[in-house]
């Protein structure tokens, strides 16, 4: 039977307290000598619950992601995952006992030692560490905030180009109602 690390089933249950690295599974060719890359994450909630996350070439392969063999080497390497595919892979895991689960995989936030994982970027970027686990923060974007982000996207070419602020502060509600972006805001969770 295989360990419980090389299971398809990549999110754990919640834990309380810090979550410890698994070892790293061997392969079945040279079970001695030869180790699959791993990437171990404990996922914080803002709940405080904390859930351990292993990315290993299994579990990738049962969520049919092709994108984590390096080409120049042909090794197996979870931090070939842009932060997107990293969302969409807890998106689709997602558990019922967590907050909403948000429309669809932008609405999700991950940071990583203070930072937030971009879309585009490769984890391998990040200061990921394949020894360790890593704790990574998740937080849900409110849809109205996400709503917000689009508009303010689509209102970039506008005509005024302050976006419905005066000079010397406050709102200048003689513009258009539309020429307005969506102003700074701050989340606390």
């Amino acid at each position: 039977p295989s360990p419980a690390y090389l299971s398809a089933t990549g999110l754990g249950p919640a834990t309380e307290g810090p979550i410890a690295p698994l070892p790293s599974p061997t392969t079945e060719t040279n079970p001695s000598t030869t180790t699959t890359t791993v990437l171990n994450i404990s996922l914080m909630l803002t709940t405080g619950a904390r859930h351990p996350y292993t990315l290993d070439e299994k579990y990738l392969h049962s969520r049919k992601v092709t994108t984590t063999v390096d080409k120049t080497t042909g090794d197996f390497d979870p931090r070939l995952l842009s932060g997107y595919q990293l969302k969409e892979l807890i998106w689709i895991d997602w558990r019922s006992e967590w907050e909403p689960r948000p429309a669809n995989p932008s609405f999700i936030r991950l940071i990583l030692m203070g930072r937030m994982l971009e879309d585009k970027v490769a984890l391998r970027e990040y200061p990921f560490n394949l020894s360790a686990v890593n704790v990574v923060h998740m937080t849900v974007k409110p849809a109205d905030l996400h709503d917000d982000d689009d508009a303010a996207g689509a209102g970039k070419g506008s005509k005024s180009g302050h976006g419905g602020f005066r000079r010397g502060g406050g709102r200048d509600d003689d513009h258009e109602e539309d020429d307005r972006g969506a102003g700074c805001r701050c989340v606390i969770l």
